[in-house]
């Protein structure tokens, strides 16, 4: 089982260089370890901790668990803001229940930031039920560079429809001068992970069509697009809500891959 009272670390490795084509796995995770325990010794081997260096890639950890004031503080400290530069426009294409996203640019570039919009990841306890939601922190020579929030189990949040199968990823951000370094793809797979231990079937994560480049993401792990909502927020006249889906493997074939590495 995964920790709850205190954090679980897990040790993700990149391989290959930043501007290519990289893969990931989560090679181990330790409940309670001390992080450097995995750092110094055997857990890789030489020629890939060599590799992994001399390639320029990130070697990061992914620490999970429940929410403190401390974890939240420290998570809040990463910016989430991002320039829109381009909309996207969807439309429904063959049965209707698919859609194919096209970009359009805008005239005016601004500066979107959701912890302005909406509400500061501080707030959110004092607002949610979170006792049943895991904090993901992801760091880099012990430095936070980024994190994601999954919410599990809470009947009060109308995004999860009153499931218990359905995980929701609720935030993700990255630190923007590591942004595009594979970070955000640790983070997606460790939240997976999570999901999985947590005996959820499926992922849910919601954006909006000015935000092109986690449209992009999700696309490329695997989201599938079900749902467009024009006009969606009051706080935000005009945009479009777009919820994505992703099926995840049985929780047994998921925790038995994790457990052989």
């Amino acid at each position: 089982m995964w920790a709850t009272g205190y954090p679980c670390f897990l040790i993700y490795r990149r391989r290959g260089r930043r501007t290519g084509g990289v893969a990931g796995e989560i090679i181990g995770r330790s409940h309670g370890a001390v992080l450097e325990t995995w750092h110094s010794g055997n857990t890789l081997p030489d020629d890939d901790v060599g590799g992994l260096f001399a390639s320029g890639a990130l070697m990061m950890t992914v620490e999970v668990g429940a929410f403190t004031p401390a974890r939240l503080s420290e998570y809040q400290s990463v910016s989430i803001a991002f320039e829109v530069v381009s909309r996207h426009e969807a439309r429904r294409v063959g049965d209707g229940e698919s859609y194919v996203l096209e970009e359009r640019t805008i005239t005016s570039r601004y500066t979107k930031d959701y912890d302005v919009v909406s509400e500061a990841p501080i707030v959110w306890p004092h607002r949610f039920d979170t006792s049943r939601w895991q904090l993901l922190v992801a760091r880099v020579d012990g430095e936070c560079v980024g994190g994601a929030v999954l919410a599990l189990d809470t009947p009060a949040i109308d995004l999860l429809e009153g499931r218990s199968d359905l995980a929701l990823l609720w935030d993700m951000r990255v630190s923007p001068s590591f942004r595009g370094r594979g970070v955000g793809r640790a983070l997606f797979e460790v939240a997976e992970a999570v999901a999985r231990e947590h005996w959820c079937n499926e992922l849910k994560v919601e954006t909006q069509d000015t935000n092109v480049g986690a449209c992009r993401f999700y696309a490329a792990m695997g989201c599938e697009l079900r749902s467009v909502v024009e006009d969606a927020y009051m706080a935000c006249p005009g945009e479009a809500q777009y919820l994505w889906y992703k099926a995840l493997p049985d929780r047994a074939r998921g925790h038995a891959s994790l457990a052989s590495r």
